[in-house]
């Protein structure tokens, strides 16, 4: 479990270009599909952010790491006070490799985004923990565009196409075409996500939000992004390495 903060500098930025999506269906969609080809896009990339979790009254803190070779390397390391290790994290592919006192021990098992479950109780139901955390939206075919007037402007809820059973809303900025709020829904029980994004922020070619804000019933996880870093020369090698240390068994 996340434990108290350990306070880093923040790096800023100038203000990003506007990023239209358009009014039509497609662009939308597109919108998406663009966020995420542009971080696909990259070398690698390092990202420093400071996480909170509520869960009602109670509120811990951390500092992690997260470091993405694409498209399916992802490692996501978390310290406490005085740089104390709690939880290490690798995934390679669709497996995640688990170790740290914050996940009581050693532990592997699917990506289906188990890590926050793990951690703070939050279930993504199968939300890729990449997109999860970097505050991407899975693109999908949009089903339905309705403009609702807000009180910093206009904004957009487009409906996505989501599996059977469940409700796919994004809420998109109009004038700057990128995501504030995301929002699944299950229809045939109490199950719900809610994301919000703001402060994006160019990183390379991508443009990504500097706060994620993960909501689910009286659980609140807030990632502030502080640093990034692009194309590094993050070596494939080092994640298979990281992996292996915490299992003591190969990966290949």
């Amino acid at each position: 479990m996340l434990l108290a903060l350990w306070s880093v500098a923040a790096v800023g930025c100038g203000p990003p270009p506007a990023v239209h999506g358009g009014r039509a269906e497609g662009g939308y969609s597109e919108s998406l599909v663009r966020a995420c080809r542009a971080v696909d896009s990259l070398g690698d990339l390092v990202a420093e952010a400071r996480v909170t979790v509520r869960r009602g009254r109670s509120e811990q803190r951390a500092l992690a790491v997260l470091q993405f070779k694409p498209p399916d390397l992802f490692s996501f390391e978390v310290r406490g006070p005085l740089y104390n290790h709690l939880l290490t994290a690798v995934l390679l592919a669709d497996t995640l490799y688990v170790r740290g006192p914050a996940a009581g021990g050693n532990w592997q098992g699917a990506a289906d985004g188990c890590l926050l479950e793990l951690l703070t109780g939050l279930e993504l139901g199968g939300y890729d923990l990449r997109y999860a955390l970097l505050g991407l939206v899975a693109p999908a075919p949009v089903e339905q565009v309705d403009i609702a007037p807000d009180r910093r402007g206009e904004r957009t809820v487009v409906s996505l196409q989501a599996p059977a059973g469940r409700v796919h809303r994004v809420w998109f900025d109009t004038r700057r075409g990128v995501a504030r709020q995301e929002e699944v829904v299950a229809l045939d029980s109490a199950w719900s996500l809610v994301r919000r994004f703001d402060r994006y922020r160019r990183v390379g070619p991508a443009l990504l939000p500097r706060a994620v804000e993960v909501v689910q019933g009286d659980t609140r996880v807030r990632l502030e992004y502080r640093r990034y870093w692009v194309n590094r020369g993050l070596d494939r090698k080092l994640f298979l390495d990281a992996a292996q240390r915490e299992h003591s068994q190969r990966v290949d």
